[in-house]
């Protein structure tokens, strides 16, 4: 890796004493080569070293690791098993992997890239190449989390933006027909907020909206579920293998928590802001996330006739 490379990161991961040190796995069923890696990255980094490479799973369901160096050759799952595991759709997906290994054939270089490695040291390892090589990969990875942030962020709210919310959607009903699952998907639209637009001014109405998004993402309550702000004063809700108990509950929970924020509007007849809600679900025969939406918006529509700050839901 050229030094030029390097640089051109660098800014995106300072190696700062006083913030919290950046998480690195480090798997490895020889004992020796094990103490090694550790000793060496825990100058910087906090390291979980492990032997057993059946356990790698279990870890990175329950802790947050921001890489993972892995050894190739393992007697309980090999590396390269370890790795594709991880690249399908585990929370870690997108972990960078550092393979460590003393196979410097060109075939097993061409399995480790295959099976997703983000990049491949020959041992022994050299002290500064693997610090380097972590290094870079820590701030290719935060470059990339801040290039995301641009795309998929909405600016003003903080939550998922339109762009995210139909690729999210595409993978969760390929998921839920996959799995044969239900999929819900809550639409929102703040009651009265022209009128509220109108009264206080459209600095207001963005402090409104700053507050009514976070409100929503704070009332759900698993990592699975997503909350995004589909444009305007809407935002959509997409909730994963949930019935329409669940649903109910969770939508009936974000209509709740707005009203009790009790942000005043002269313009609406409650006088405080409230929000409306239409519940559709993912059934067999929709093939595609605008159905999905289309549903929603229909449901939302109902709430609205039916006097706002209302629940309405499709039928199972």
């Amino acid at each position: 890796m050229s030094s030029a490379v390097l640089n051109e990161f660098a800014c995106y991961s300072p190696i700062d004493s006083t913030s919290v040190k950046p998480t690195v796995l480090v798997v490895d069923d020889n004992p020796v080569n094990l103490s090694l890696l550790t000793q060496i990255l825990e100058e910087e980094y906090s390291v979980i070293a492990e032997a057993d490479s059946s356990q790698v799973m279990t870890i990175i369901a329950k802790t947050s690791v921001d890489l993972i160096v892995l050894d190739l050759m393992m007697p309980q799952v090999n590396g390269l098993e370890v790795c594709k595991s991880i690249r399908k759709g585990t929370k870690a997906n997108a972990t960078p992997i550092i393979f460590v290994t003393a196979c410097d054939d060109e075939t097993s270089e061409d399995d480790c890239w295959n099976a997703g490695a983000s990049d491949f040291i020959i041992s022994p390892v050299r002290k500064l190449t693997l610090l380097n090589r972590v290094k870079y990969q820590l701030a290719l990875q935060e470059h990339n989390k801040a290039l995301q942030e641009q795309i998929y962020i909405d600016s003003l709210t903080g939550l998922y933006n339109r762009r995210y919310l139909m690729e999210a959607m595409t993978r969760a009903l390929l998921q839920a027909q996959r799995d044969t699952t239900q999929l819900t998907v809550i639409m929102l639209d703040i009651d009265y907020f022209k009128e509220f637009n109108d009264h206080y001014g459209h600095i207001e109405g963005d402090e409104c909206l700053i507050k009514v998004a976070q409100t929503i993402k704070e009332s759900l309550r698993r990592p699975s579920d997503i909350a995004c702000r589909f444009g305007g004063e809407e935002f959509v809700c997409v909730l994963p293998d949930t019935n329409k108990q669940g649903a109910l509950e969770v939508a009936t929970r974000v209509v709740s928590h707005i009203a009790s924020l009790h942000i005043t509007n002269q313009g609406s007849p409650l006088d405080y802001v409230t929000i409306s809600a239409g519940v559709a679900f993912w059934t067999p025969e929709v093939l595609n996330t605008n159905d999905v939406l289309r549903k929603a918006d229909n449901q939302l529509y109902q709430a609205k006739r039916s006097g706002r700050n209302k629940v309405s839901a499709q039928d199972a």
